[in-house]
């Protein structure tokens, strides 16, 4: 059985845009008979972590992961990584009891399904009591899926981890926190995305690691319908001079994010060049931005896009939907520029600029480069 409890929210962030709610209510029921993968004398021991990488370096959201895993309290850690980079192999070693490799280059999320099955099947006596990876698009595609196989309801966007068998996640855009309870017999392996966000990056290393060579020949029979994964962020988050030292959305300190009011991909511009003047700064999108097609679905932000809390968000042109919102609302500082001084983004602002934004952000740019 799966219950939830419904809580407010840490505080009332979105101002009059939300009520605070509290109920109580099932959220559905599961019950879990294809547990057979798993040895019942070893399945409570084992953490283990999908492991999101470009090639050339382990996403930081893999620590952040890391350190929720940590709070599981598992006999072993487990990283899973797909690389044919041995150094990736190496780096990763130093932080997991164990390290299961796999020597090829997947790039859907039905390939990783596949191999994890596969592993599954074959080691019973590593007895995963968990599965995790972030909840980052790598993680959104390949969890679902690998739950799905095993009749196993993943937990997506957890912002906290109680116990082993508890976990706090975000409902209704973010407006109230849903407690998820599993009956430990009852569902085995749990299998959860961590928001990134949420949980400090731990590198603290381990005394002593294994790699575990597996082999595994998943082939993809819809590589067109898949979202291609582990591809590089350098450029995913906009074009222009400083694109290539940009971080990634998950990552990133600072960043600027578009809306429709921007009118078309062109006037992106005019934020990739505000972001180049900040430094190490990001560049989003709203969902509106990316269906009117201004800029690839990777830039979006928001309750189907990713979730950020930079030190800086700067709002440009964008209205602030709820959707929007869900994804941006716990940024340290949040700056909005809208010609609309009754657009709901000033709600939650803590900074706010009523203008054009074709002649404010020029203004801005040029301000910053003096700097």
């Amino acid at each position: 059985m799966l219950s939830s409890r419904i809580s407010s929210l840490r505080n009332n962030t979105l101002g009059p845009l939300f009520k605070k709610t509290t109920s109580s209510f099932n959220l559905f029921s599961s019950s879990s008979n294809n547990l057979s993968l798993f040895s019942n004398q070893f399945r409570d021991k084992s953490t283990l972590l999908l492991v999101e990488h470009d090639e050339k370096q382990i996403n930081p959201s893999v620590f952040s992961a890391l350190k929720a895993a940590k709070q599981l309290k598992s006999d072993q850690l487990l990283g899973f990584i797909v690389t044919k980079n041995a150094s990736l192999v190496k780096e990763l070693s130093q932080y997991f009891n164990k390290v299961i490799h796999i020597n090829e280059e997947y790039t859907v999320a039905e390939e990783y399904e596949q191999a994890l099955l596969k592993f599954l099947n074959e080691k019973k006596t590593d007895g995963i009591s968990h599965i995790l990876a972030p909840h980052t698009v790598f993680g959104k595609n390949v969890l679902p899926k690998l739950g799905a196989s095993l009749k196993s309801q993943p937990i997506v966007d957890v912002v906290q981890i109680l116990n082993e068998y508890e976990f706090i996640k975000p409902i209704y855009a973010g407006n109230a926190m849903a407690q998820i309870q599993f009956k430990p017999k009852e569902t085995k392996p749990l299998i959860l995305t961590i928001r990134p966000t949420s949980f400090d990056k731990d590198y603290s290393k381990t005394d002593a690691s294994q790699v575990v060579e597996f082999s595994s020949s998943a082939t993809s029979t819809n590589n067109a319908r898949i979202p291609k994964l582990l591809s590089s962020s350098s450029g995913a988050d906009g074009s222009g001079s400083g694109a290539s030292k940009r971080p990634d959305l998950l990552q990133a300190q600072r960043i600027v994010s578009g809306g429709r009011g921007l009118k078309n991909g062109d006037n992106f511009k005019l934020l990739y060049d505000l972001a180049d003047t900040m430094g190490n700064c990001a560049v989003g999108a709203t969902r509106a931005a990316v269906d009117d097609g201004y800029v690839p679905n990777d830039m979006q932000v928001g309750q189907t896009g990713k979730v950020v809390a930079p030190e800086l968000y700067v709002a440009v042109g964008v209205s602030g939907a709820i959707q929007h919102l869900a994804g941006m609302k716990d940024s340290k500082v949040i700056v909005a520029i809208n010609k609309d001084k009754e657009a709901p983004i000033f709600q939650v602002a803590d900074y706010g600029v009523v203008g054009d934004l074709f002649q404010v952000v020029p203004e801005m740019t040029e301000v910053l480069k003096k700097k």
